[in-house]
């Protein structure tokens, strides 16, 4: 009876740390699950694989405003607990990967800090893997952006049309007259930073106030879908560079931004070609704004607005609706 009794507590033990080990593995989303269900076996699936430790920012957050931090220190703080969290939990997970890349299971991958994350490349099997390490809390499906309603949107569009140097109404409900000439704010001083198509940098009514001009080109622009021009702005369409001078464009005395006096900074992230990874160069391109010169404890390169006019059609992607 004492053996029986005992191997019964054994079995019980044995199954309550398996249920653990299973309530702590990663979920996989039901986008991805369809991918890796329909794919070869040696196919590539990309996945971005989010790890169970996060940064609780709104804590963060709260912490740093009941310490009346000035801003250059909050920003430090973030950004380096951001940075050195992800750096520490990604230990195990990079290790494995880089294993399975020398195995041929694994072709890519890239580690994230702004969401403690990494974009993965692999066949099925090797993705669908990392979803029981303890340290995975979930794979998603990478996005993949659905360019046919931006090409709609810029039918007809003409970059000259940012210079003409008419208000339009949009702005003037906005009231922006009211801001400039009661207020005299212009947005002199300040840095916007714009996620889109890319922005034409030699505008008339933007090559004024590219924040290259004065600061490293790399600091100003980034361009992540190797246009051919790393060191200056260029646009893949002509959408970047409307959306950028509806927030900064000038012409000549005249302006047609809302914040005129404003420098710019862009990423090209929404021109990549179809199947190219989107999650890696939004992440990418929103860990670049954070902290455009690399050094956590400057923030005269961090823009106070980002500018991101896109979404994701809950059509193709129903874990989101």
């Amino acid at each position: 009876m004492m053996l029986h009794t005992s191997l019964v507590k054994a079995l019980a033990t044995i199954l309550l740390m398996a249920g653990a080990v299973f309530a702590q593995a990663g979920d996989i989303a039901p986008a991805l699950e369809i991918d890796l269900n329909a794919a070869a076996g040696d196919a590539s699936i990309r996945a971005l694989v989010v790890l169970r430790e996060q940064v609780d920012i709104k804590s963060l957050d709260q912490e740093l405003h009941d310490a009346n931090a000035p801003l250059a220190e909050r920003h430090e703080i973030v950004v380096r607990t951001l940075q050195e969290t992800a750096q520490q939990a990604q230990v195990g997970l990079l290790a494995e990967l880089e294993t399975g890349e020398a195995a041929g299971r694994i072709k890519g991958f890239k580690a994230h800090w702004l969401v403690n994350a990494v974009l993965v490349e692999g066949i099925p099997s090797a993705v669908r893997a990392l979803a029981h390490r303890v340290d995975v809390e979930r794979l998603e499906a990478d996005l993949v952006i659905d360019r046919t309603l931006t090409a709609n949107k810029s039918a007809g569009l003409q970059p000259t049309a940012v210079s003409s140097g008419n208000l339009g109404n949009g702005l003037r409900a906005l009231g922006v007259t009211d801001v400039w000439g009661r207020l005299g704010l212009y947005g002199t001083g300040q840095v916007v930073g714009i996620i889109d198509s890319g922005v034409d940098g030699s505008h008339s009514a933007l090559s004024g106030n590219w924040r290259g001009i004065t600061a490293p080109a790399s600091e100003c622009w980034l361009d992540l879908i190797d246009s051919g021009s790393p060191t200056y702005p260029v646009d893949a369409s002509v959408v970047g560079t409307l959306h950028t001078g509806i927030m900064v464009g000038h012409a000549g005395s005249d302006t047609v931004g809302a914040a005129p006096g404003a420098q710019w900074i862009a990423s090209n992230a929404l021109w990549q070609p179809r199947a190219a990874e989107f999650d890696a160069d939004i992440i990418t391109s929103l860990e670049f704004m954070a902290d455009p010169d690399g050094d956590p404890s400057t923030i005269d390169d961090v823009p106070a607005v980002v500018l991101n006019a896109w979404y994701l059609d809950s059509r193709n992607y129903p874990d989101y609706n």
